[in-house]
C-alpha cells in the first residue's frame, strides 16, 4: 500500500500547485481512480506506471503527464521507492486561453489537454518548475510570482504539445496496430529500465536484451518515439534527479556525481551547466532563496529546440 502525502504550495483562483510524496513498494495496478480536473504533473524523482484504457505509460522525469478530468486510470509501481511529483491545476478559462494559441478550435469547446497522456519536457521547463516550487516551499514567492511563473510553465508545456501534434506522420502511423503496439511496449520497457536506475551504465546490448528487442531496432524506435537517443534520455533523467537532490540541500557534489553515474565531478558540473545554464553549486545557493529576476528571465526566454 502506498504511503502518500500532499503539501499545498499555492492555492489560488488561477492555479493550484501541490507537491506529492509517495513511498510505495513494488505493486501491481491499484484501485481505479478518476481525476476531477485537468492536471499537469511533473515527476521529480522515481518512476511509476499509469494504466489508461489498456495502455501502460511509464511516467518519469523526462515527461510531463496529464490527468484529464473524468478519465479513469490506475497506478502501479514496478520498482520500489515510490515517486515525488508536483501537480499544476489551472483554471479552465486560463487553460483554454493557453491552448487557443496553438489550437484555435479550443475556444469553442471545453478546455482540455486531451489527445495526449504525456509529452517530453525540456531541461528549461524542469528547472523553471523546480525553482518555483523551492521558492514556494520557503515562502520566498508571493501569489503574483507564483501565478506568473506557473503560466510560463503552462505556456511551454502547451508549446511542446503543439509541436508533437504538428509532427508529420511517422512510419509507425502507417503500420498495423499490432506492430505499433509492440514497438510502444519495447520503448516503454526501455524507459522503465532507464528510469528505475538512471545511474547504471548499462550497454545498449544489455538494455535491448532485457526488453527482448534487437539493439539496432531498439536504438531506432526509441529515438523515433521519444525524440532522444537512449544515452541522452538517461542523461536527462540523471540531471532531473540532480536538481531534486540539490534542492534538498545535497552538499557533496563529488558524491552526487558518483551516485548519478557521472565519470567525475568535473563532468557532472560541465554537463549540468550546459543543460541548465547554471552550475550545481549556483543552483543549490538559489534553491532556497531564488531570485525574481532569474525567474522572470526564464519565463520570457523562448523555448529551446529539442536536443
Amino acid at each position: 500500500m502506498a504511503d502518500l502525502h500532499a503539501r499545498l504550495l499555492h492555492g489560488g483562483p488561477l492555479v493550484r500547485i501541490v507537491d506529492y510524496h509517495c513511498r510505495a513498494s513494488h505493486s501491481g495496478p491499484g484501485a481505479e481512480e478518476v481525476s476531477t480536473e485537468d492536471t499537469v504533473v511533473f515527476t521529480r524523482r522515481g518512476v511509476f506506471v499509469k494504466h489508461v484504457g489498456g495502455r501502460r505509460i511509464v511516467l518519469d522525469a523526462n515527461h510531463v503527464h496529464f490527468y484529464r478530468a473524468g478519465e479513469p486510470y490506475r497506478v502501479s509501481h514496478p520498482v520500489p521507492g515510490g515517486d515525488d511529483c508536483t501537480s499544476f491545476r489551472f483554471a479552465p478559462d486560463l487553460l483554454r486561453e493557453a491552448l487557443t494559441r496553438h489550437e484555435p478550435e479550443a475556444q469553442d469547446r471545453a478546455a482540455s489537454l486531451s489527445g495526449l497522456t504525456h509529452a517530453p519536457v525540456s531541461p528549461d521547463v524542469v528547472l523553471l518548475q523546480q525553482r518555483l516550487r523551492q521558492r514556494l516551499r520557503h515562502a520566498a514567492a508571493g501569489p503574483l510570482e507564483a501565478e506568473e511563473v506557473a503560466i510560463g510553465v503552462l505556456r511551454r508545456v502547451v508549446h511542446h504539445v503543439a509541436r508533437i501534434r504538428d509532427l508529420p506522420r511517422s512510419r509507425t502511423d502507417m503500420e498495423s496496430r499490432a506492430v505499433a503496439s509492440r514497438r510502444r511496449e519495447w520503448v516503454e520497457a526501455a524507459r522503465l529500465l532507464l528510469a528505475a536506475g538512471p545511474e547504471r551504465n548499462a550497454s545498449l546490448q544489455t538494455i535491448a536484451r532485457d526488453v527482448a528487442c534487437s539493439p539496432f531496432h531498439l536504438a531506432r524506435i526509441f529515438r523515433d518515439a521519444t525524440g532522444l537517443p537512449l544515452h541522452r534520455y538517461q542523461l536527462r533523467l540523471r540531471l532531473a534527479l540532480a536538481l531534486e537532490r540539490l534542492a534538498e540541500g545535497e552538499a557533496n557534489l563529488s558524491a552526487l556525481a558518483y551516485d548519478l553515474g557521472f565519470s567525475s565531478h568535473g563532468h557532472f558540473t560541465t554537463t549540468f551547466r550546459a543543460f541548465f545554464g547554471v552550475s550545481p553549486s549556483g543552483f543549490r545557493r538559489t534553491a532556497t532563496v531564488g531570485r525574481v529576476r532569474e525567474l522572470s528571465k526564464n519565463l520570457e526566454a523562448p523555448a529551446p529546440p529539442a536536443r
